[in-house]
This record gives structure tokens, C-alpha cells and sequence, in this order.
């Protein structure tokens, strides 16, 4: 008999269940199209302002397999001219960049993201000096 847990407890801390891309977008509404996700070892990286902003999905199997398009967002800047496939998403593990959609504005000069309206949570941060 195989169990299955939702989630991962370590010491005092309880993690989320490692997920694909797909599953992330299958328990989002409208299956995550407008939402911000990222992979979780960009974390690890110190790689932050970088997430895919999802354009459109197809998914199969409840969610489990799929394709998904996007625009890619690196270091605050928007990379891709035009929506892209998005690559490694049963490859890697991902989460949302915010729990709030993430608009990317319709006019982007240059790439340039500092027009762009800033989530809440990020927006209520004091800055470390």
C-alpha cells in the first residue's frame, strides 16, 4: 500500500510537497494564466526578480503532464519579446513568485520593469541598509 502525504514536515518547520510546473498551474484559478511562477532552486541561488509570467496551458491527466507558455521575467526584466514554451516543467520543482497575480504591464520599454505595479507582500518589505 503506497501513502502519499501532502506535506513534508523537517524539525519545526513544515514544507510544501515538491511540485511540476503543471501541478503548480492544475490548483491554480483559471490554471495559473496571469500568475507569476518560478523554479525553487532559483531561491537556492540567490536568483531573485526572475519568474515566468503565464501566458497560456494546455494541461492533461488532472493536471499532471501538460504544456505551458509564458514570458519570461530575469532580474526584473522581461527577456522574451513574445510568448515562449516554457522548458523543465516536470524537470524541476516550482512555485508561485507571489500568491497575488502578478500583472506584467502591456507597454514595456526596453524591458524595462520599474513602471510595473509592485505584489503587496514584496511592496511591504522595509529595506535592509
Amino acid at each position: 500500500m503506497k501513502v502519499v502525504l501532502p506535506v513534508q514536515s523537517i524539525g519545526h518547520r513544515v514544507l510544501e510537497r515538491r511540485q511540476s510546473l503543471y501541478e503548480v498551474l492544475s490548483k491554480l484559478p483559471n490554471d495559473g494564466v496571469g500568475f507569476g511562477l518560478l523554479q525553487t532552486r532559483w531561491r537556492g541561488k540567490q536568483i531573485f526578480d526572475s519568474y515566468w509570467h503565464i501566458s497560456r496551458v494546455k494541461l492533461k491527466n488532472e493536471g499532471t503532464k501538460g504544456k505551458a507558455w509564458g514570458r519570461l521575467v530575469w532580474k526584473g526584466k522581461v527577456v522574451s519579446k513574445h510568448q515562449e514554451q516554457i522548458r523543465g516543467g516536470l524537470k524541476y520543482f516550482w512555485t508561485t513568485a507571489s500568491p497575488s497575480v502578478i500583472p506584467l504591464p502591456r507597454h514595456v520599454p526596453d524591458g524595462d520593469l520599474s513602471s510595473a505595479p509592485i505584489p503587496a507582500e514584496v511592496a511591504a518589505k522595509p529595506v535592509a541598509a
